[in-house]
């Protein structure tokens, strides 16, 4: 089956809202929510270890990005795009 991977593992962000934290993003509860103050913002999870990734699941509320890039990396430097979004215009 599906592990998710990503649950309760240290997570970093470009900016936090107020009342946020780039660990609200995967801590399993849906009813926590991370937010930037900013437009362009990022956010990454490190998984403390190299995975094969067959699968990314993004739980958006009403404010969801449109466009947006998944990425991984394994030093959190050198980033490579596994995926880009365009228009996107689903919650999910």
């Amino acid at each position: 089956g599906t592990v998710y991977i990503a649950r309760n593992r240290p997570a970093f962000s470009s900016s936090n809202g107020l009342s946020s934290s780039a660990n609200l993003i995967n801590d399993g509860d849906a009813e926590t929510r991370w937010f930037s103050q900013e437009e362009d913002a990022w956010v990454y999870v490190d998984l403390l270890a190299s995975y094969n990734v067959c699968r990314v699941v993004l739980s958006w509320e009403a404010a969801y990005a449109s466009s947006f890039d998944v990425q991984v990396s394994l030093d959190a430097e050198n980033w490579t795009t596994v995926q880009s979004i365009q228009e996107n215009a689903s919650l999910i």
